[in-house]
């Protein structure tokens, strides 16, 4: 009887012919897909030169870069702090001051930005905001100060408060700052004001050689030095003080005072005047 031949067996969908197939499929695609990555790279490499070359641009100053940061980043504390302090250091204290407050507006605990409105607020003569603003860094967490940068806060509030006839206080404050950072000229000079109001000459006279040290072409030291050397008895060194003070800026208020009463030429009874100064920050 003749046999019949067997069927052909069915392949099963993991066989060695079906994975070719797909191997091949999945080749082709793989294939497809890189040159689709390809396609996309070198059309978004021009945008990606093109942004790059914008965004250098905005380096070319300060002012550029932090104006076009604070339009696009308008609700970051630091970006509206960075655009501030640019402002500020341009002599733009009102600008400034809006940034400074803005900034406080989305995070208000930030004393470094406290401080800056504060020494604006001094440099505006608006003292007593100036101390609030003060009794605010005091009590709260000191954020954006350090070992390297807390003389800032000192100083100034020392300046503050022997503008504002607390002597004692300021002296103290002053004197904690010069500690830690002894080149801040005009607070040598403020210490030396402070000093002589409490009738400590000698200590004057130390703190004023020692701010001329740091600056030795400010008037008011120079005009302070005349007038504590006046007030003890040291008349051939008052002259001469004044005469460096008069050299450097007569028209000077306090100057032009000092030179009429201590050459005798002033009404009867006016008293010399001691001068306090403060710079605009990253001035002397």
């Amino acid at each position: 009887v003749a046999l019949a031949a067997p069927a052909p067996a069915m392949r099963r969908p993991g066989s060695r012919s079906s994975r070719g197939c797909s191997s091949a499929a999945v080749g082709v695609s793989g294939s497809a897909a890189a040159r689709a990555w390809r396609w996309a790279a070198a059309g978004l490499l021009p945008i990606y030169v093109w942004n790059s070359n914008v965004r250098m641009g905005h380096w070319r100053g300060p002012s550029a870069l932090f104006e076009t940061d604070a339009q696009h980043w308008y609700r970051s504390a630091k970006v509206l702090h960075s655009k501030a302090s640019e402002l500020q250091a341009r002599g733009d204290l009102q600008g400034a001051l809006d940034y400074y407050l803005r900034s406080l507006e989305v995070f208000d605990d930030q004393a470094i930005t406290d401080y800056c409105i504060a020494r604006i607020l001094i440099n505006l003569d608006r003292f007593q905001e100036a101390r609030e603003r003060f009794d605010k860094i005091l009590t709260g967490h000191g954020i954006g100060f350090h070992d390297g940068n807390d003389f800032l806060w000192m100083t100034d509030l020392g300046y503050l408060l022997v503008r504002l006839g607390v002597s004692k206080e300021g002296a103290h404050y002053l004197q904690e700052g010069l500690q830690r950072m002894p080149y801040s000229c005009f607070a040598w000079n403020a210490l030396a004001v402070a000093q002589a109001r409490q009738e400590q000459l000698q200590a004057a006279l130390q703190s004023l050689t020692d701010g001329l040290q740091c600056d030795p072409d400010a008037v008011s030291m120079w005009n302070n030095l005349a007038v504590i050397y006046a007030y003890g008895n040291m008349g051939q060194q008052a002259g001469e003080a004044l005469q460096r003070a008069l050299a450097l800026n007569a028209s000077h208020p306090t100057v032009a005072h000092n030179a009429m009463v201590l050459t005798g030429r002033a009404a009867l009874g006016a008293q010399p005047q001691l001068d306090l100064y403060i710079p605009f920050p990253g001035r002397r």
